[in-house]
């Protein structure tokens, strides 16, 4: 059956060393640095979402459109996040992502 089989080399999240778990974590406080330095709202919930919602990303009502830029005159632009800090919460919201992608 599909229960049994499993990797030699696959292990629960808690087993992993502290270099493993940084693996799944960093690249999870980089993606959470950048949606919060664009201007998305990021919020935890404790109140599980049904399956077919899980999938749905929310975008910001009104985009941050200046008066020389529309969403036709798409200028990108690096945004510095070298200063960005999260907060404890968000912290460990990256957490709690690096692990359930594992």
């Amino acid at each position: 059956s599909d229960s049994q089989r499993s990797h030699p080399r696959l292990k629960p999240y808690n087993m992993l060393n502290d270099y493993e778990k940084e693996r799944y974590k960093e690249p999870v406080r980089e993606s959470l640095k950048a949606l919060l330095a664009i201007g998305w709202t990021v919020e935890h919930t404790e109140i599980d979402i049904p399956s077919n919602n899980r999938g749905s990303v929310r975008r910001p009502s009104k985009p941050n459109v200046g008066s020389d830029a529309s969403p036709f005159n798409y200028h990108p632009n690096p945004i510095d996040m070298a200063n960005l800090t999260l907060s404890r919460e968000m912290q460990n919201m990256a957490e709690r992502l690096a692990e359930n992608s594992h």
